[in-house]
């Protein structure tokens, strides 16, 4: 089962946040999620290192 909409815009949110993986409240990820997480990680280090920023919307997405 692939990761939802909501479940990857809660995923980015707590990346952002620097949540780990260990405390989402999206727990239990399933391994398509897992690689996602990682991903997403990398991206967002990626990003960052060459300065890039990231604005967070007033809107949190629920976890479901």
């Amino acid at each position: 089962m692939d990761a939802s909409k909501p479940r990857v815009e809660r995923m980015y949110l707590e990346i952002l946040l620097g949540i780990s993986q260990n405390k989402s409240l999206l727990q239990p990820l399933n391994a398509k999620e897992v690689a996602q997480w990682d991903l997403i990680t990398k991206q967002v280090k990626e990003i960052r290192a060459k300065g890039g920023e990231f604005d967070i919307p007033n809107e949190i997405p629920n976890q479901n």
